[in-house]
């Protein structure tokens, strides 16, 4: 993000200081995870590991671009990167990645090299060490037999260690005759997990993004690709600001600022908001305005049915923008044929009851994928006017049931680790009735936290609260 301010050259300065105080906060917590001799770990407490630590190496390189760091962790963090190379030139200590090992990855060997590799020649070392790991890279490089994922990291360490090389213009030829397109889109499909546990769309985000980052890098190829793909990521964005799974935004966000895509800088323009054949208003940018959201809410003009939005754009800047649509329509639960690799249901020992009263509620989820998972997450919606025992929880955090548990005024999310295929969990908790009322019980989800596009939804039930 600060990267993304310093580019646009227009920023205020409270906003530069909130940003910066994020980032000091950010370094100082990625420092205490450092283990004795310079590698990473998950918990700052046990045997540091290979992937997570050349992670921690982007991560400081990132950071050093926009604040002054101690050079000396990554030096650290490249010694015990080194002392683990193989004789070979790999790194082969697979490790996890947040609890699950990588090796679900196709080849886990060429993924953490190639991995590594590019880790360390983004940050500057092209020393003898990172020359072997690409002499790996090479000898291996047809053992990606078409996986775009292994394909995007092999053209990272080839873009940053060898952007000259043959090989390298092999690559990303290979990657360039992978593309899928459609509309104005271009997008690179994974070919099953990625090294953070992700499939799904939250994997082709991931595979998508690194591919256009190292075609940045390396340059050389069809602007029309690369903007397109662009395009993709842009359209992936959810109404929340993100891209899904959590490395899918870090790596979304990493290509739109190498892109210069969320760059405003470029002159003045008036922008025409029109709905549904109505002029609303314009918005003027210019440089006092240009790193400002603007936000409009078209509600009173919107209506039952399609609606139609359109920007007029006059004069050269470039703008990025997003229409979010919300809206709200009774419970209509779709006939289901086949069997989805989520369940989800929550019910209650009764329904009718009268203030004060205590109810329980049990949830009930079903995992049916083919294969294990680390994070299931459940969001159980507690019902307005109630009021949650949180013993319950902590009684199952204490039984190892679940990792642990989160709990606000509206919902309790469960985090239950890793599931396998088949798995059944099943929780009781318990409700208190505050008020006298007639509603139907909130969304209840559960979805996989590394393809969360992999959800499913409770039916909601009806609860009656009297007066004594």
């Amino acid at each position: 993000m600060v990267d993304y301010l310093q580019k646009t050259r227009r920023v205020s300065p409270e906003m530069m200081m909130k940003a910066e105080q994020f980032i000091s906060l950010g370094y100082q917590r990625i420092l205490t995870f450092e283990r004795p001799g310079g590698g990473f770990d998950w918990w700052g407490n046990g045997e540091p590991l290979i992937w997570l630590t050349a992670y921690g190496v982007q991560q400081l390189t990132a950071t050093s671009k926009v604040r002054d760091i101690d050079r000396g962790v990554i030096d650290r963090a490249y010694g015990f990167l080194i002392r683990n190379q193989d004789a070979e030139g790999a790194w082969n200590a697979v490790g996890s990645t947040h609890g699950e090992t990588i090796a679900g990855v196709s080849n886990p060997r060429l993924a953490l090299t190639a991995y590594v590799t590019w880790s360390l020649a983004e940050a500057g070392y092209q020393t003898a060490e990172v020359g072997k790991a690409m002499a790996y890279l090479k000898k291996h490089r047809t053992e990606t037999k078409g996986n775009t994922y292994l394909l995007s990291l092999l053209a990272n360490a080839f873009a940053f260690a060898a952007p000259k090389d043959s090989v390298t213009k092999d690559v990303f030829a290979e990657l360039d005759s992978l593309k899928q397109t459609e509309g104005e889109s271009v997008w690179w499909s994974c070919n099953g997990q990625t090294a953070t546990c992700a499939y799904g769309n939250s994997a082709n985000i991931e595979t998508t993004a690194m591919t256009v980052y190292a075609m940045l890098k390396n340059g050389g190829y069809l602007a029309t690709t690369v903007n397109r793909a662009l395009n993709y990521i842009v359209k992936q964005k959810s109404s929340s600001g993100t891209w899904g799974s959590t490395q899918a935004t870090i790596l979304a966000l990493k290509t739109l600022v190498a892109g210069d895509v969320m760059n405003t800088q470029g002159g003045k323009a008036d922008v025409e908001i029109w709905c549904n054949g109505a002029h609303i208003t314009t918005w003027k940018i210019n440089d006092d305005n240009r790193d400002v959201m603007q936000m409009l809410d078209l509600g009173a003009q919107t209506k039952t049915g399609d609606n139609n939005v359109r920007l007029v754009v006059q004069g050269k800047a470039n703008v990025m923008y997003q229409v979010v649509g919300r809206y709200y329509e009774s419970w209509r639960r779709e006939p289901v044929s086949a069997k989805q690799p989520i369940e989800i249901a929550v019910s209650y020992d009764r329904q009718k009851l009268v203030k004060n009263d205590h109810i329980t509620a049990t949830a009930t989820m079903r995992y049916n994928g083919d294969k294990a998972t680390f994070m299931v997450i459940l969001d159980l919606g507690i019902p307005p006017g109630f009021s949650v025992d949180a013993g319950d929880f902590a009684e199952l955090v204490g039984d190892k049931k679940i990792a642990k548990y989160s709990l606000t005024s509206r919902q309790i999310t469960l985090y239950l680790g890793e599931v396998k295929p088949g798995q059944v969990f099943t929780c009781n908790y318990h409700l208190k009735a505050k008020y006298p009322l007639r509603a139907k019980s909130p969304k209840t989800i559960a979805y996989e936290y590394y393809a969360p596009d992999r959800l499913a939804e409770a039916n909601p039930v009806e609860l009656v609260v009297e007066e004594k």
